[in-house]
């Protein structure tokens, strides 16, 4: 009988240790989920600041580009001034439209510019946070499993078939 309760008892010690190395997997998985989703949450913020430089930057490019406009715009002006010609000529008008239009295709493009490198970075931000939410729920699954009564039976099992 002493030799049963030797068995048994060694079995028990056994799973016992088992359910507290399950238990420490179990911690270990959350908080690895949960630095997954810390991880997730950067990216999004990260991602919402990139877009933030990316207008900044746009609309200094287009004050830059309105500000060379004026610039341009002025100095031709004054050189056909000098050169005699009025402001309400044909020429003059013709050449200050045209550089106004040349500084509306230059606006656009750099709107464009813009919407496409927001597009691009949301776009990679977005499957980085997903990737990061699926690590994160497949670490919860992981610690919400217990394979603990299956390993108890089998412990069981072998423990009275050795008699």
């Amino acid at each position: 009988m002493g030799g049963v309760v030797g068995i048994l008892g060694r079995g028990m010690a056994s799973s016992l240790r088992e359910l507290e190395a399950e238990k420490s997997a179990a911690i270990r998985y959350r908080g690895l989920a949960a630095e997954k989703e810390q991880q997730a949450a950067y990216v999004a913020s990260s991602a919402q600041h990139q877009n933030e430089y990316l207008l900044r930057s746009a609309n200094e490019k287009a004050n830059e580009v309105y500000q060379k406009y004026r610039q341009q715009a002025a100095s031709q002006q004054a050189a056909m001034a000098a050169s005699g010609l009025r402001g309400d000529s044909y020429t003059v008008q013709h050449l200050l439209k045209n550089n106004r239009f040349q500084a509306l295709l230059d606006e656009s493009a750099i709107q464009a510019h813009l919407q496409t490198d927001v597009y691009e970075n949301n776009l990679s931000a977005a499957q980085q946070v997903r990737t990061l939410k699926t690590a994160a729920q497949q670490y919860r699954r992981s610690a919400g499993k217990s394979n603990f009564g299956w390993k108890l039976g089998i412990s069981l099992l072998d423990l009275f078939s050795a008699r």
